[in-house]
């Protein structure tokens, strides 16, 4: 198995030798998106009444979740929720 060192500089070689901008800005994006994901994965961002600290990964991802549920049409209506919490 290559080394890790001999791994990096592959990459590099490959980066000095492409010429194509397109291929550098695409480079570009999944860096800026490696470098996000590991301070998401650790930031927090506030914390719930609890004081359980929230994560800005974990927040992101509920937020997605939450639009794939209402693209599904898997959500309630306000008023709905109003007549349900009437029962409990």
């Amino acid at each position: 198995m290559e080394n890790l060192d001999s791994r990096k500089m592959r990459l590099i070689e490959f980066i000095v030798a492409e010429n194509e901008p397109d291929a550098i800005k695409q480079l570009e994006d999944l860096v800026h998106k490696i470098s996000y994901d590991e301070v998401s994965r650790s930031k927090v961002i506030g914390s719930r009444p609890n004081g359980v600290r929230v994560i800005k990964s974990e927040f992101v991802e509920c937020i997605q979740r939450t639009l794939i549920d209402v693209g599904n049409g898997e959500y309630i209506s306000l008023e709905e929720l109003d007549k349900r919490s009437g029962t409990w």
